[in-house]
């Protein structure tokens, strides 16, 4: 749709360009006579000129700017969905792998004797002497 619009709009100031250079050119020919009057033909072609081409300076200027803002949306998309690929990439990979026994948080239980009963840390370290 901005190839077509770019096109139109070049088309059109093609168009108004190549008219007012006819037009230049037949004024030109058939009115040598009077030098006030050329100068007056050609000012008014020459505002048209100026304006259709500034017209469709900006036209591409926007068409331009409008092209680079897609470009960047659809790089901007393209990025996401890549990034999305990848999540769900890992998550399979994550979930494909069997649970390693070594990482468990939970504290391993033994169905053996429990620990002995460790002395408090205030009494001293040989008790057992009595009465020494």
């Amino acid at each position: 749709m901005i190839r077509k619009l770019v096109i139109a709009t070049l088309l059109a100031a093609g168009v108004a360009l190549s008219g007012s250079v006819l037009a230049q050119a037949q004024a030109t020919q058939s009115a040598p006579a009077s030098a006030a009057a050329p100068a007056a033909a050609s000012s008014a072609p020459s505002k048209a000129t100026d304006k259709a081409t500034r017209k469709a300076d900006k036209a591409a200027k926007k068409a331009a700017s409008q092209a680079e803002k897609a470009k960047r949306q659809s790089a901007k998309q393209a990025a996401k969905a890549a990034k999305q690929v990848a999540k769900a990439n890992r998550q399979k990979a994550k979930a494909a792998l069997p649970p390693n026994p070594k990482k468990s948080h939970k504290k391993a239980t033994t169905t053996s004797a429990p620990a002995p009963a460790k002395a408090p840390a205030s009494a001293p370290a040989s008790s057992s002497s009595a009465g020494v």
